[in-house]
């Protein structure tokens, strides 16, 4: 971590209007980082794709780091939140699923299919967290948090008997799955079709794996 973090917002919104207005930004930081990529962004041009002046726009954000900070961060609270619904959608239809290959391909599903639609945003983060310690570090985090769900979602099935190899197969699983998400998002037609029945396949050797972990 930097002596003088550069991802910090300066200042958190306390009304609608603020939470508005923080809301457009990182909108608009979205939108420019799609057509322009992260080297042209700069604070200028997403208060004018907001529709905000600059001073509004640094009550937030103190330079374009931050706003990528923050924008990563959104999207990663909405991921998780992706992953706690289609786990929830089985229980509150009153037949929680005894099946996790089909649990495990709803979940996909339904990340790709609502939470990647602008993936293109958020496509270069590997390469940019590395000059950024703060996003690198919120990136591990997310990573390893997401892991974990997939671990405590083995548990709740019954396969947790060799934890540590388990615990593995989860990051590896989670890597993979953002591996194949990243390239599924970015096709169209036909290479997008075959790129999800790729990723369910391969969902499915991953769950299968777990299932002979655990019996061992």
């Amino acid at each position: 971590m930097s002596k003088k973090s550069t991802a910090v917002v300066r200042r958190s919104p306390s009304t609608p209007r603020g939470e508005e207005s923080v809301a457009k930004i990182l909108d608009a930081c979205r939108e420019l980082l799609a057509s322009d990529g992260f080297a042209k962004l700069t604070t200028n041009h997403v208060a004018q794709q907001a529709g905000l002046s600059i001073g509004t726009l640094y009550q937030y954000f103190p330079n374009k780091e931050s706003m990528l900070y923050a924008l990563v961060e959104r999207w990663y609270q909405a991921l998780n939140k992706e992953f706690e619904n289609a786990v929830a959608s089985t229980e509150e239809n009153g037949k929680e699923s005894d099946d996790i290959y089909e649990l495990m391909r709803r979940i996909y599903i339904q990340i790709l299919e609502r939470q990647y639609q602008h993936y293109r945003a958020y496509a270069d983060i590997d390469k940019i967290a590395a000059s950024i310690p703060e996003l690198a570090d919120l990136q591990r985090s997310h990573n390893q948090q997401f892991a974990d769900r997939l671990l405590a979602l083995f548990e709740r099935f019954g396969y947790s008997s060799n934890k540590q190899n388990l615990k593995q197969l989860s990051v590896f699983f989670h890597q993979l799955a953002v591996t194949m998400l990243n390239q599924t998002a970015l096709q169209k037609g036909k290479a997008r079709e075959i790129n999800l029945k790729l990723s369910l396949r391969l969902s499915d050797e991953m769950v299968k794996a777990a299932i002979e972990m655990s019996q061992e």
